[in-house]
């Protein structure tokens, strides 16, 4: 949850989807009504005892991974698709994907990966990179490589042919369609830091959602 630069990135999710649906834009500026809404499921979750004191030590997914998931106390946590599929591969059938949970109940996530990258300013091999960027990108190719890898195929046919079981389509199909680019690391500016502040102060109990959302927008039309 705490990250030493910027927004923790779940709740830069959950947020920019309860924006969409309260006033298009950006996150510039602070939108209180979206905020409040977000906030108030992490004001429940700490009325109800769930929030520890530990999650706000969390820089990242890697910080706890391993921990919930060789730890049968734990119902739900947000790890990666990559370490989803891995465990899944090694075994763990007991594990089902979803989405991050939203104030509506539509799917959103979290949109990262890779990408190939030309370095050579050779013509000739360039012109072999690209065949064999072409000859990865084929569709069968792809699902196969995505198989392997334990990772997401970039194609939708590509994802329609990889093993079902284990990679439930629909529901991914649905995260990616609505997941958010994710934030440079360590971009950080007032807006991100007053937001992330807010969501510090509601899990630690110091402020409720409204107090949270309210002092964010104070924090960004007052400096």
């Amino acid at each position: 949850t705490r990250r030493t630069l910027g927004l923790n990135l779940t709740f830069y999710a959950q947020y920019i989807h309860a924006l969409h649906h309260v006033d298009e834009g950006a996150i510039l500026p602070i939108n209180q009504a979206a905020l409040e809404t977000v906030l108030t499921f992490y004001q429940s979750a700490y009325e109800a005892g769930l929030v520890d004191d530990s999650l706000l030590e969390y820089v990242s997914i890697n910080d706890y991974a391993s921990f919930v998931l060789n730890d049968d106390r734990f119902d739900l946590a947000l790890i990666t698709s990559t370490m989803y599929l891995t465990q899944r591969y090694n075994g763990r059938d007991d594990l089902h994907a979803f989405s991050i949970p939203t104030h509506d109940g539509d799917a959103t996530g979290i949109l990262n990966g890779w990408m190939w990258v030309v370095t050579t300013p050779n013509p000739e091999r360039q012109a072999l990179v690209g065949n064999f960027i072409n000859w990865m990108m084929d569709v069968s190719r792809q699902a196969e490589f995505a198989d392997i890898s334990c990772t997401l195929p970039s194609q939708q046919p590509a994802l329609q042919l990889t093993n079902a079981e284990y990679v439930p389509i629909e529901t991914y199909h649905a995260i990616l369609s609505n997941a958010v680019v994710t934030l440079p690391d360590g971009f950080s500016n007032l807006p991100v830091r007053a937001i992330q502040n807010a969501l510090i102060d509601v899990l630690s109990g110091e402020k409720t959602a409204f107090e949270g959302a309210e002092s964010a927008v104070e924090q960004t039309t007052t400096n």
